[in-house]
């Protein structure tokens, strides 16, 4: 979780608020789907 949120921060860096809530739903997907 956490380094999926840190990769995706280090991609965009420039837009880290629309990596935020972009993220959460991508990581809330996979836990559910592991």
């Amino acid at each position: 979780m956490v380094s999926e949120i840190s990769v995706g921060g280090a991609s965009g860096r420039k837009k880290p608020v629309v990596w935020v809530p972009l993220s959460w739903p991508m990581v809330l997907a996979l836990r559910s789907i592991c």
